[in-house]
């Protein structure tokens, strides 16, 4: 399920949320799906574009409107403040679990069943 993301930066606070429109304008302006900004052309990881990741922030921030000097800005403040490129792809990442981009719990019930699995299998055994 979907939920927002709360940050603050210079005192300000930013709601997140990445649905469906905003996705589809960020994969139309970078040309390739938002997970991919993680992922090189071969499919290993890559770090991404500050750019990239400052767009993907700038679309999912639901409570504001800012263009791409804001943006800019906003960076600077966040390293200001103590953050770094490599928080502000965490963050982003953060973001794109809360929008249900990755399915972390279907994971967690595969590993359950297969537990269960396991133990009635062995206690057929018996």
């Amino acid at each position: 399920m979907a939920k927002n993301t709360t940050i603050t930066i210079a005192e300000k606070e930013y709601i997140c949320r990445l649905g469906a429109q905003r996705t589809t304008e960020v994969e139309k302006k970078l040309n390739k799906s938002i997970a991919s900004i993680f992922m090189s052309p071969t499919g290993n990881p890559t770090f991404p574009k500050l750019g990239e990741m400052l767009f993907v922030l700038q679309k999912s921030i639901i409570n504001h409107v800012l263009n791409e000097k804001d943006m800019l800005g906003l960076y600077d403040a966040y390293v200001a403040e103590g953050g770094s490129y490599t928080k502000l792809i965490e963050l982003v990442q953060t973001i794109l679990d809360d929008s249900g981009f990755f399915d972390n719990g279907s994971e967690q019930e595969t590993d359950k069943k297969e537990e269960t699995t396991e133990t009635t299998e062995q206690e057929s055994l018996f």
